[in-house]
């Protein structure tokens, strides 16, 4: 009698799995944006140079860093400077461009942007109290940074924001004829007073 075959093991193929990667910690990136109301000087010959003002800025930071970009758009109301007879009326319009630091905790709702940029001034100037009166306009570059205290929320959150900027050329009023003349400031001092709309993060 022929002996039983032995049964014969067979051997499943090994699976595959996949699986995502995770992600750098802390979530997706966080944006913001928000405007506010600022108080400036720029101290010159004759003053303070004091000026109020308005701003927008947006920011961005990726997920698990704290290292992230800043975007603002800043304009003031003029500012007059004596010269000979009459005086002028200047003011700069900035967009800054640069990065920025968040300081966060996870046991406080405070954050903390310390931010740099570079500034790009579109300058205007005009005579006043002068038998003819001129009007000219220029662009100016120059450096800046501040620091940013974001308050308590998670859609919404009030901020204040002390920043400095410097110019790095000198820009001169002049009078005609006379040849009498006055340079803008060239050091300018913001606190603002903002809100921002934050994105959940």
């Amino acid at each position: 009698m022929p002996a039983p075959r032995q049964p014969t093991a067979t051997t499943s193929p090994p699976a595959v799995v996949v699986a995502a990667t995770p992600g750098p910690p802390g979530g997706g990136s966080a944006f913001d944006v928000g405007g506010a109301l600022f108080g400036s000087l720029a101290p010159g010959g004759d003053g303070s140079g004091a000026a109020l003002g308005g701003l927008v800025v947006a920011s961005v930071t990726p997920g698990g860093w704290a290292l992230g970009g800043r975007l603002a758009l800043l304009g003031s109301t003029e500012r007059e400077l004596a010269l000979g007879t009459g005086a002028v009326r200047w003011r700069r319009l900035v967009v800054d461009l640069g990065p920025q630091w968040r300081l966060t905790s996870a046991r406080s709702a405070v954050r903390w942007d310390l931010h740099a940029g570079t500034q790009l001034a579109y300058v205007t100037a005009s005579g006043t109290g002068f038998a003819i009166n001129r009007h000219a306009t220029s662009l100016d570059l120059g450096i800046g940074a501040g620091a940013r205290l974001l308050l308590g929320g998670r859609l919404v959150r009030p901020w204040l924001d002390l920043s400095l900027g410097g110019w790095l050329r000198q820009e001169d009023a002049y009078s005609d004829p006379g040849g009498t003349s006055v340079g803008l400031p060239r050091i300018e001092a913001i606190l603002a007073l903002g809100l921002s709309f934050c994105s959940p993060r």
